[in-house]
């Protein structure tokens, strides 16, 4: 993989609908993991899915604040 198709890939994950949006963020993330994205990337891309205010506490918040929006998330 190249940081060129991970970011192919990325704008596709992060196209709607989400039905959902836990399995795109948790693919962006393992491509922060390995160095494909770029953190400002990944928030950027998380702000896409998960909204202009969560996505960005997902992405770079604190721990309690990033399970209180996944909670949501799973009790649908």
């Amino acid at each position: 993989l190249t940081p060129e198709v991970v970011r192919s890939r990325a704008e596709a994950l992060a196209t709607p609908p989400f039905p959902n949006p836990l399995l795109p963020l948790m693919e962006l993330r393992y491509y922060e993991y390995k160095k494909l994205l770029k953190p400002a990337e990944v928030s950027a891309f998380y702000a896409k899915i998960a909204g202009p205010d969560d996505g960005p506490r997902l992405a770079t918040g604190p721990e309690e604040e990033r399970l209180k929006i996944v909670q949501r998330w799973l009790s649908e």
